[in-house]
C-alpha cells in the first residue's frame, strides 16, 4: 500500500473521534435500553411481542458498539504505523527532500485555504441576496465564517484574552510556514559568508515603499546556545535601551511567544515610528527558527499620535 492509498482509505483522526463518539452515544443509549421491564402475563400477546423487539434492539445496538469500538482499535492502530513510518522517512531524507516536502505541504494548505475563502465569500454572497430580497438588514451580531481568521489576516489584536492569545499565534505561525519559502526566493541558503544587501523598491497596489535587508553571518558556537543567548534579551528584561531605540516587552504568549514595542529614535533621541512585534521561536531537528512580524492594530496598545506604524517581517 502507498501513502497515497493509505490517504484515501484511512479517516483522519477527526473521523475516528466520530466514530467513538457514535460508539459512547450507543453505550448510553444501550444503558438507558437495559432498565428492567414489567413482567407480562403469558397470554399478554402484544406485551411479548414487545419484549421480544426491545431484546432484538438491545442486541443489534450491542453488536454496533463491538463493531465501532473494533474499527476504531483497528483504524487508530493502522494510522499509528502509518504517521510512524512517515516520520522515519522525513528523518532520513535530506535537507533539500525536506525543503521540498515542506513546500509542497505549504502549497497544499494554501489551496484549501483558498478553497475555504471561495466557499466562504459564496455563503455571504447567497446569504446577501437572500437579506436583499427580504428587504431586511443584516443583523448586526450575525457571525459570518471568515470571522475567525479576519483579525491576525489583518495584522490585529483583540482585546479579549483568549481570541488575543489566537490571533498572535496564527500570525506568527504563518510568518513560520513561509519562512523556507522566502529563503529559497532570496537564494540565502546558497548565500556566503557576511552577505548583506540593501533593496528599495516600490509597491504601486499598495502606494508604498518595501525595503528588503538581507544579512548572512556564520557564528562559531552552537546553534542552541546562540538562540537562547538572544531570546533571553527579551525573556529576562523588560526593558532594553540600545543607542536608536527604545524595546518594551509587553506581554508574553507561553514560553515561546513574546510581543514588544519597539520605538525607532532619531539621532536627537526623539521617536519617529513604533513597532508592536510579535516573535515567536520554533525548535526543529537542526535549527531555531525564531519569525518576527508587526501588528497593525493592537485595541490594547494604541499608536501615538504622531509617529509612523512600521509593517516588518523578518526571520
Amino acid at each position: 500500500m502507498t501513502d497515497t492509498d493509505a490517504a484515501t482509505t484511512l479517516p483522519s483522526l477527526e473521523d475516528l473521534k466520530m466514530i467513538n463518539e457514535i460508539a459512547e452515544l450507543l453505550d448510553d443509549a444501550g444503558l438507558a435500553s437495559a432498565s428492567p421491564t414489567p413482567s407480562v402475563k403469558s397470554d399478554d400477546a402484544p406485551a411479548a411481542k414487545i419484549v421480544k423487539t426491545q431484546h432484538y434492539y438491545r442486541k443489534r445496538q450491542k453488536d454496533e458498539r463491538q463493531y465501532l469500538h473494533d474499527q476504531v482499535k483497528e483504524l487508530s492502530s493502522k494510522l499509528s504505523v502509518l504517521t510512524t513510518m512517515k516520520t522515519l522517512e522525513v528523518d532520513q531524507c535530506s535537507h533539500w527532500e525536506k525543503v521540498a516536502r515542506t513546500q509542497k505541504l505549504g502549497s497544499q494548505k494554501a489551496a484549501l485555504e483558498n478553497a475555504r475563502l471561495k466557499r466562504a465569500l459564496e455563503d455571504q454572497l447567497k446569504l446577501a441576496e437572500a437579506l436583499d430580497q427580504l428587504l431586511v438588514k443584516r443583523p448586526r451580531l450575525a457571525t459570518f465564517p471568515t470571522m475567525d481568521v479576519i483579525d491576525w489576516k489583518l495584522r490585529k489584536l483583540p482585546m479579549e484574552p483568549s481570541a488575543r492569545e489566537t490571533s498572535f499565534h496564527a500570525m506568527l505561525n504563518d510568518a513560520y510556514d513561509h519562512v523556507d519559502t522566502n529563503f529559497l526566493q532570496k537564494g540565502l541558503y546558497d548565500s556566503m559568508d557576511h552577505l548583506r544587501s540593501l533593496d528599495v523598491s516600490a509597491n504601486e497596489t499598495d502606494d508604498a515603499i518595501v525595503i528588503d535587508v538581507q544579512s548572512v553571518r556564520q557564528i562559531a558556537s552552537n546553534y542552541l546556545t546562540c538562540s537562547q543567548n538572544f531570546w533571553s534579551l527579551l525573556s529576562e528584561h523588560e526593558y532594553l535601551n540600545l543607542p536608536n531605540a527604545h524595546l518594551q516587552v509587553l506581554e508574553h504568549f507561553g514560553s515561546d511567544g513574546i510581543y514588544f514595542r519597539h520605538r525607532a529614535l532619531m539621532p536627537q533621541k526623539n521617536p519617529y515610528s513604533q513597532l508592536l512585534w510579535g516573535v515567536k521561536r520554533f525548535y526543529e531537528k537542526n535549527r531555531v527558527v525564531l519569525v518576527f512580524k508587526t501588528v497593525l492594530e493592537d485595541q490594547r496598545y494604541p499608536p501615538v499620535p504622531g509617529l509612523y506604524i512600521g509593517n516588518h517581517t523578518a526571520a
